[in-house]
């Protein structure tokens, strides 16, 4: 079953955020297996959360293995995640 992860990233930096995408790109893992659709936004006090769309919470807990220890190793402190199975999903042109 499909899901939506709602992930906000507390205080973490828009920089720790983009040092984390460039070494998942390194890695073999800026576009992990069921992974439908990401998108990060920016919040008022500088940090950010993301909205993921995955096929599974399998395929999100499998790439969260990989994920928190980069998280951590730029200071960074597990998000707190919001899942729920998907009910709609509209792409754009």
């Amino acid at each position: 079953m499909a899901i939506v992860m709602v992930s906000d990233a507390g205080t973490d930096t828009v920089e720790q955020y983009d040092q984390i995408i460039n070494q998942l790109d390194e890695a073999g893992y800026g576009n992990p297996q069921g992974r439908l659709s990401h998108t990060a936004a920016l919040k008022d006090n500088g940090s950010y959360f993301v909205v993921d769309v995955w096929e599974s919470a399998e395929d999100l807990e499998r790439f969260a293995q990989v994920l928190v220890p980069l998280i951590e190793a730029v200071g960074g402190v597990a998000p707190d995640l919001k899942i729920s199975p998907l009910h709609s999903m509209i792409n754009g042109r």
